[in-house]
């Protein structure tokens, strides 16, 4: 039940993050063009752009764990047996999930410090911008812990080959 949540949530984040970059791609192309067509350049378009980037960056990163997208060292684990990679795993994921918790917990006091102050170009709250952290650590911490619990997900093993 919980794997099947996970994986609709993952799937809608999936959407979001595809649509966010279509449109981050669509307004670079579009200054690009402005700019040598026009000679005219847009004053907000690299500034959507980077935060759109910001949000893509930690939405993908939760359902990264998930195809195993992380950057791993396997040289040494692939050396012992599977109950000792069972408890790497199993430590690395702690050590992933308190990293997460603490990127919550910055990440929602240095939005909430930024909510006041405005962004150059689009005057949009930068609170806003620093919320991608947060919930990107939120969805980190679903996956991981559907990593730990469930047979269904992709292994590392398997995307590797």
């Amino acid at each position: 039940m919980y794997h099947k949540l996970v994986l609709n949530v993952n799937r809608w984040t999936q959407y979001l993050t595809m649509a966010l970059l279509v449109i981050m791609v669509a307004l670079v192309f579009l200054q690009i063009l402005m700019r040598e067509v026009v000679d005219y350049s847009f004053s907000w378009t690299e500034e959507v752009a980077r935060y759109l980037l910001v949000w893509v960056s930690f939405l993908a990163s939760g359902f990264a764990y998930q195809f195993g997208a992380h950057i791993s060292i396997e040289v040494f684990v692939k050396k012992f047996n599977d109950r000792f990679n069972k408890m790497i795993k199993i430590i690395v994921s702690l050590i992933a999930i308190v990293f997460a918790i603490i990127l919550i917990i910055t990440g929602m006091e240095l939005a909430l410090e930024n909510s006041m102050n405005k962004s150059p170009a689009l005057r949009l709250p930068m609170g806003v911008v620093y919320l991608a952290i947060p919930i990107g650590a939120f969805l980190q911490i679903l996956n991981i812990i559907d990593l730990l619990f469930s047979k269904n997900s992709t292994s590392d093993a398997e995307v590797s080959e």
